[in-house]
């Protein structure tokens, strides 16, 4: 614990977003998440809550509660899990999360969205996916590693896009198959 408090402490000179994902939550409990998080760190919850909709506006809700700087839910959720996600942020007002989603894995290819009954592309499937969360009002979304430029020309200034973290060119990580630059 003392050496989190120690990282945590340096780390306030400069302005640092960390990722919080599931691996984290195995090691860390909610004090080792207090201690970061009164740091001038900001950390971005990456869960990827998939679920009915009032299970993922409840889990939402409780992200917003650490104050955490952004959270996300799986965009293949529907319309109704992320406006229910979206309006559980509203009390919280300008100390909301920003609120993204994942529209399909990196790992994913037309074999597996086939299994999954989509005949798109994935490239087209995540586009749809996309567009339905900017209809939801999200605040972004996190684009499929292929074919996101049309949509992210036409997005607009207050929805952000972006893209999961790509090793360097010819490397393959444990994070996602396969692997392409951005």
């Amino acid at each position: 614990m003392t050496l989190l408090w120690l990282l945590s402490t340096v780390l306030t000179l400069a302005t640092v977003a960390l990722k919080w994902a599931k691996r984290c939550l195995r090691y860390l409990d909610r004090k080792s998440y207090a201690i970061c998080n009164s740091a001038v760190l900001t950390f971005f919850l990456d869960l990827k809550f998939h679920d009915i909709p009032n299970t993922t506006a409840h889990a939402v809700a409780a992200a917003a509660e650490l104050g955490v700087w952004m959270v996300n839910v799986h965009a293949s959720g529907g319309a109704r899990m992320m406006t229910a996600a979206r309006e559980a942020l509203l009390p919280f007002g300008s100390d909301a999360p920003l609120l993204i989603a994942v529209t399909v894995l990196t790992s994913m290819d037309e074999n597996d969205l086939r299994d999954l009954g989509v005949t798109l592309s994935p490239a087209e499937h995540a586009e749809r996916l996309a567009r339905l969360t900017q209809n939801c009002g999200l605040d972004g979304v996190v684009c499929f590693r292929a074919g996101s430029g049309a949509f992210q020309n036409g997005a607009g200034p207050e929805f952000q896009t972006g893209h999961a973290g790509y090793p360097p060119s010819g490397q393959r990580g444990w994070r996602s198959a396969p692997y392409y630059d951005p």
